[in-house]
This record gives structure tokens, C-alpha cells and sequence, in this order.
């Protein structure tokens, strides 16, 4: 009787303190602005990964907001400067649950698509 009083407990526990995570998707370019498609070559991936994330909370199951995959990728290009894009970039859906609060994400990742001419434009000039 006790391991089955012990049993339901741990699963009551997992499923009110539970979390899911879940890989939307690959993406091989991916920019919320527009790229010039006739002048590619001024465009370089390069660096090291950049990631960003969006968060809405939950309070007693019902979302304030919802989260934004725009908004997840702003924060990840506004991390390197110079990015206008990422390419081979991943989304990533998760929450938690904690009693009467919780979060979901939405996160992106992915390599930074840089562009060389507004880096170079924005580079200190000698005088």
C-alpha cells in the first residue's frame, strides 16, 4: 500500500512540477528583414551561434501574451553586430509548470548572417 501511495505521489509531483521541450524545426536561412537576393556575395555566415528567446508567462493555465518566433529572432540578431539573418538556424518550443505559474518559450539558433557592407559602414574611420 505504501509504494502505491509513494507511486501516485511521484507522479503527482512530475506532472504539477512538469516541463516539455520540443524542436519545431531546421531552417536554413531565416531573417525578418529583407536580404538582397542580387548581391549575395556581400553576405558572409560567420561566427559563433547566436541565440535568442522569446517568454510568455502562465498564471493559472492561461497565457499573458503569447510567444513570438520575431520576436525570439530579434534578440538573437540584435546579439551580434552587423547580423541581419541566421542560417541553419533551429527553433525550440518548451514550458514548465510550477502550481499556479509557469513559461513557455521559444527559442532560435543558429549561425549569424552578416552583413559585411554595413559592418565595414559602421567601422571607425582613421582621421
Amino acid at each position: 500500500m505504501k509504494r502505491l501511495v509513494r507511486g501516485i505521489g511521484a507522479l503527482l509531483v512530475i506532472a504539477v512540477l512538469g516541463g516539455c521541450t520540443a524542436r519545431m524545426g531546421d531552417l536554413s536561412i531565416v531573417a525578418n528583414q529583407n536580404i538582397d537576393m542580387d548581391h549575395l556575395e556581400r553576405y558572409e555566415a560567420k561566427g559563433a551561434r547566436a541565440e535568442g528567446t522569446d517568454t510568455t508567462h502562465l498564471v493559472l493555465f492561461f497565457p499573458i501574451g503569447s510567444a513570438s518566433v520575431e520576436e525570439a529572432l530579434d534578440d538573437a540578431v540584435a546579439s551580434v553586430p552587423g547580423a541581419v539573418g541566421l542560417t541553419d538556424a533551429t527553433l525550440r518550443y518548451s514550458w514548465w509548470w510550477l502550481f499556479y505559474y509557469g513559461q513557455t518559450n521559444l527559442t532560435i539558433e543558429g549561425t549569424p548572417l552578416i552583413d559585411t557592407k554595413q559592418v565595414i559602414s559602421a567601422a571607425p574611420t582613421e582621421e
